[in-house]
């Protein structure tokens, strides 16, 4: 049976060794949570590796983020999974977010074409003299064809709390290359019409707390006759 000891360390901080391995554990009002394995701190920072923890002070420094979640009540578990796999605190900490948010039913790019296209492009609207303008079909199978491209279905399944500028750019720049110059336009005034529209209008989309990246976004501008 492997020879187990254990080490403690200031603020629950505990060094476990089992055999030949060791690692670092957090341990907090009854919760023990592995923090990562302990590394040789003469490790040249080209051979280290992700997960491994090689000084006292990463291993506090990490253990104080833990703490922090569990003062909360939140399992860190994805927080440690993320930091793990080389995240920084602000990269893990917007993976359990995401997390959760998806577990709470937060939109992806998917559903907000869907509800951009039913509940805001397909309603009447009303004119600034009070009449009730009906729906344009036309606007409606544009959008759609945009929105909804086949170059934008790697999109699909990804929150929109997740979703980065330079992922519609990438698409612009693209469709602009391949002389599309009129629907990369409309790529970009749309994207921004609808994720404004739902940050503006519905919570459960998610972008509450995300700062309103695409109001930076710029079509590709061509010079015309006129």
């Amino acid at each position: 049976m492997p020879r187990s000891c254990c080490a403690i360390q200031p603020s629950g901080l505990t060094i476990r060794v089992q055999g030949k391995r060791a690692a670092w554990y957090l341990k907090f009002n009854g919760t023990f949570k592995r923090l990562g394995a302990v590394g040789n701190p003469e490790t040249k920072p080209d051979l280290r590796r992700s997960g491994v923890l090689y000084s006292g002070r990463e291993a506090a420094e990490l253990a104080g983020r833990v703490r922090q979640l569990l003062r909360l009540g939140q399992d860190p578990s994805d927080y440690l999974s993320s930091r793990a796999l080389g995240l920084g605190h602000a990269g893990a900490v917007g993976t359990i977010g995401s997390i959760s948010a998806r577990a709470a039913g937060a939109w992806t790019w998917e559903t907000l074409v869907d509800r951009f296209i039913a509940d805001k492009i397909a309603q009447p609207t009303i004119t600034y003299t009070g009449k009730t303008r009906p729906p344009s079909p036309k606007t409606a199978k544009e959008v759609s064809a945009i929105l909804g491209h086949s170059d934008l279905a790697p999109l699909k399944t990804v929150l929109l709390r997740d979703l980065r500028k330079s992922q519609i750019e990438a698409l612009r720049n693209k469709w602009n290359d391949d002389k599309r110059t009129g629907a990369q336009r409309k790529l970009v005034v749309y994207t921004k019409s609808a994720l404004r529209w739902a940050k503006a209008h519905h919570d459960a989309a998610g972008l509450g707390d995300i700062p309103p990246w695409w109001l930076e976004l710029r079509h590709v501008r061509h010079a015309t006759r006129a």
